[in-house]
């Protein structure tokens, strides 16, 4: 895995997706949602396969530019 700075919590996808992060972690489970585990055991998100999966499901996304540094 590249460095996880350049991977996405699903928090920070659930909020790209206008969805909450359950959702996200479901899709994850699912296969619908491509996801990276890390060696704790928590699952992280390329933007490209976020990107990918917007395109999919024809859902517009919440620009992450305007999303970073929110909590």
């Amino acid at each position: 895995m590249n460095s996880l700075k350049s991977y996405l919590m699903p928090k920070d996808v659930g909020r790209m997706l206008r969805v909450t992060s359950a959702t996200v972690r479901l899709w994850a489970e699912s296969g619908e949602l491509k996801a990276h585990m890390t060696a704790g055991g928590h699952r992280r998100f390329a933007l490209e396969d976020v990107e990918q999966f917007a395109r999919d499901k024809h859902v517009e996304l919440n620009n992450p530019a305007e999303l970073a540094g929110t909590s």
